[in-house]
């Protein structure tokens, strides 16, 4: 029987961080189950970001496929793998999907893939605001207009989830209930669908706090946003270079965060909501018709 490789695509901004973090602090008990990942000093992080970009038709690098290739010849578990970053590249990148189950596939590996998906609204606020942490100083609207006009894509639910069922992915597609259950455990979610992850082994996974869990209201947003104008601007070039940079800029962002909490949170106008439904319903309507348990978070 061949061993199984989770892999886990995202989407982005589906608590994805935090699972990576989790998954990272439970190595042993995941390991009881008989599930394995590569170390964080091969992947360069706790994500397999990296393998990610190798599938890339611009990126490719075989380098990278080595050591995959030769961890896993010499490990008797499963595999998992996760990184948002498959998601992101395959809604762009028509080949990439079978460039990486070829890949997989030829480790002797059987591919589950395990897909969380949001609605686009809440998912386009939730990159924004990512942005503006990260140095962004676009409106809320300018954002959108962008998104759509030069990304859409990367939004489109039914195109991605068509495109791996085109390949013939074993596909498991859960919603991000965080969006209508603010106490929804997304890294519980998870540990259900693996293969053989019994409940006497969830009981022992260790909790982690949620990452990003402070979500910066409309006026800290535009505090932020000022912020970035005057002062980190001046920093571009060298923040990605310099580990305490990426740090302070972190935290005066949480700082703020934290000061204007209480206020009101950053919304979506009537109109920026018409415009994302009018692309995205169709297609959100379909999986709905298709996935029962989608229709709670992509019905509009």
């Amino acid at each position: 029987m061949p061993k199984i490789c989770l892999l886990h695509i995202g989407t982005t901004k589906t608590g994805t961080t935090s699972l990576q973090h989790s998954l990272d602090r439970n190595r042993k008990i995941l390991y009881a189950a008989g599930y394995e990942m590569l170390s964080n000093k091969l992947r360069k992080g706790n994500s397999d970001y990296l393998l990610a970009l190798s599938q890339s038709k611009r990126n490719s690098h075989s380098d990278i496929e080595n050591v995959y290739r030769k961890f896993i010849s010499k490990s008797k578990s499963n595999i998992i793998i996760t990184s948002e970053r498959f998601s992101t590249i395959g809604s762009m990148d028509k080949y990439f999907f079978k460039r990486t189950f070829d890949f997989i596939s030829s480790c002797d590996l059987e591919i589950k893939v395990i897909l969380y998906v949001r609605n686009q609204k809440n998912w386009i606020l939730s990159d924004y605001i990512q942005d503006v942490k990260g140095g962004g100083t676009y409106s809320l609207e300018q954002f959108v207009k962008i998104s759509l006009e030069k990304e859409p894509d990367k939004y489109d639910l039914y195109k991605l989830i068509c495109s791996l069922r085109n390949l013939g992915a074993n596909l498991v597609v859960k919603p991000y209930l965080t969006d209508t259950r603010k106490k929804s455990d997304m890294a519980y979610s998870f540990y259900k669908n693996i293969p053989n992850f019994n409940s006497s082994l969830r009981k022992l996974v260790k909790r982690i706090r949620r990452k990003n869990s402070l979500r910066p209201s409309k006026s800290a947003i535009d505090e932020i946003i000022i912020f970035n104008k005057l002062f980190r601007r001046k920093f571009d070039e060298k923040i990605d270079a310099n580990s305490k940079l990426q740090k302070a800029f972190k935290q005066v962002v949480f700082a703020i965060s934290e000061i204007y909490e209480s206020q009101e949170p950053l919304q979506l106008s009537k109109d920026l909501e018409k415009q994302i439904e009018v692309i995205y319903r169709e297609g959100n309507d379909e999986l709905c018709n298709e996935f029962e348990n989608l229709s709670q978070i992509l019905k509009i």
